[in-house]
């Protein structure tokens, strides 16, 4: 059996078959990574580590290495990976180091005699144990220490699931099993694990390490300008372990709030000026403090957009923008940036500043892009265009604003609900005119039909002469007046006179009644 050698703890190691075991060197890790990390099992390289990682296909799922420590990991034991394994580190800016080790793997009845014979104790009860204290930011110091049950060839350290590096403040025992931090830092607060190995056994503890610090970042959330008559919330907020304590000054004076909520029901001009947060911490027995400067305004200064435009393409569409203004503001600059949907950042496509007038960026937008007033009129849009436009208005004194409008392009543009009633109006109507004229026709034709009396004592019918009636039946036909030349006046009766107008008389058929 062969010695551990330089990097690597005296061996042998032992293995069950289907097991696990770890190669665990004595380097911790570093600031700055290994140039290389290389594994050889019997003379052949298992796997080596630069920029990135080339392994034996024979151990391709079978081996983990650690690059922070050069330690690696073989899992699924079989008898033929008994034999000597050797690594080799070249560190950045260091000297190359090596280290040599034999492992036995063991089957059957040999993994229990082995067990018998206390060559390998199973790993159990593994703790994180530290002083009793309160932890103070900058003022105390602290020891984490690993203990377990058992026979340990490796202890590897964790701070919230990562790696736990030196620096010059943490650093570690010979053996890996204490963790010194000195002094403690809100940083370093968080979960640790201790991770404790052998052949046949891994175990991991872990411990919450809480540092009082604070309070950091104290600042008020809130207006710095309201309208007269709005309610105001103003509320304090610090960085602190344990929670800061809060009380507030107005004008330099104490009052009576004693919490991180400041709340002024009515604004009024008695309520204008300096407020002031104070954030204690009981623990730490520091403070911290922060100033706002609260103002009146006769109203409060916005800007009015649509939240989402639809446009059609091909078409004009304007995206209004409007600031609605209590005071007497002067507007200096309006601007309109342009996002495309999925992209973070966003471009300013055009800008107009009272002292150097209108100016458009260069974009696909560019020569179709027109400002009236505040808003943002854009010609002949395409798909493309669809996207989120930003509109900032600058005014002076009341400072900028901005609000965003979303413009959704359509291919087509539908009708709209005016369009269609109209349709539907115009068809109504036009169905009423056909409609009545064609009652009209029907009424004068029916008018235009006289009846005929036939007297039945002369062989001649007089239409103007009014005649008595008989007891014939008559069929009518309609009298159509036209001028015939060859038309002989009717014989005329005594006391009437002669009609030279031509008459074209129809056929009257007369049906003689049977007397009863």
């Amino acid at each position: 059996m062969g010695a551990g050698d330089g990097i690597l703890p005296q061996g042998p190691l032992s293995g069950a078959v289907g097991g696990t075991v770890k190669f665990t060197t004595s380097l911790r890790p570093t600031q700055t990574p290994f140039l290389s990390v290389s594994w050889s099992f019997k003379g052949v390289n298992i796997i080596t580590s630069t920029s990135v990682n080339i392994t034996d296909p024979g151990h391709a799922n079978r081996i983990t290495l650690d690059r922070a420590t050069g330690s690696l990991e073989l899992r699924n034991l079989v008898l033929e990976d008994s034999g000597e394994y050797t690594v080799t580190i070249i560190p950045d800016g260091g000297l190359q180091t090596d280290g040599r080790i034999t492992l036995n793997v063991y089957g059957g009845s040999a993994v229990v005699y082995l067990v018998m014979l206390n060559y390998v104790a199973p790993i159990t009860g593994v703790t994180i144990s530290s002083p009793a204290a309160v932890l103070i930011e900058d003022k105390s110091s602290t020891n984490l220490t690993c203990e377990a049950s058992g026979s340990i060839s490796s202890t590897v350290w964790m701070k919230d699931g990562k790696s736990l590096y030196s620096s010059n403040r943490v650093s570690f025992s010979v053996d890996n099993r204490v963790v010194f931090i000195q002094p403690v830092h809100s940083s370093d607060r968080g979960t640790y694990q201790c991770q404790a190995s052998n052949p046949v056994s891994t175990m991991t503890a872990a411990f919450n390490l809480t540092v009082n610090f604070g309070p950091h970042n104290v600042s008020i959330i809130g207006p710095s300008a309201a309208p007269l008559g709005q309610r105001v919330t103003l509320q304090c907020t610090a960085e602190s372990v344990p929670p800061a304590n809060f009380s507030w000054m107005f004008n330099g004076k104490e009052t009576p709030v004693n919490n991180s909520v400041y709340i002024i029901e009515m604004l009024g001009a008695e309520n204008t000026g300096n407020y002031t947060c104070l954030a204690r911490n009981m623990v730490t027995t520091l403070e911290n403090s922060t100033v706002l400067n609260l103002k009146a305004v006769l109203q409060a200064v916005r800007l009015k957009v649509l939240p989402e435009v639809t446009g059609h393409r091909g078409l004009d569409v304007l995206l209004p923008c409007e600031l609605i203004e209590g005071t007497k503001d002067n507007i200096t600059q309006v601007q309109w940036d342009f996002q495309r949907a999925k992209e973070e950042n966003k471009t300013m496509i055009i800008v107009f500043n009272t002292q150097f007038g209108l100016n458009i960026s260069e974009s696909p937008l560019k020569d179709r892009l027109n400002m009236e007033k505040q808003s943002l009129m854009i010609r002949d849009v395409q798909m493309k265009d669809s996207g989120l436009y930003t509109c900032s208005i600058s005014t002076f004194p009341s400072g900028s604003f901005q609000e965003k409008t979303k413009l959704i392009v359509q291919e087509q543009r539908p009708l709209s609900p005016e369009v269609i009633s109209t349709v539907v109006i115009a068809v109504v109507l036009l169905m009423a005119i056909l409609a009545s004229l064609a009652y009209f026709i029907i009424i004068r034709r029916g008018s235009s039909i006289r009846p005929v009396d036939i007297d039945t004592s002369d062989l001649v019918m007089d239409v103007a002469r009014p005649s008595v009636a008989r007891n014939e039946d008559v069929v009518y036909s309609d009298v159509k007046l036209k001028t015939s030349r060859d038309a002989k006046p009717p014989l005329s009766r005594k006391g009437t006179k002669t009609v030279n107008d031509d008459v074209t008389y129809a056929e009257v058929v007369v049906l003689h009644r049977q007397p009863q």
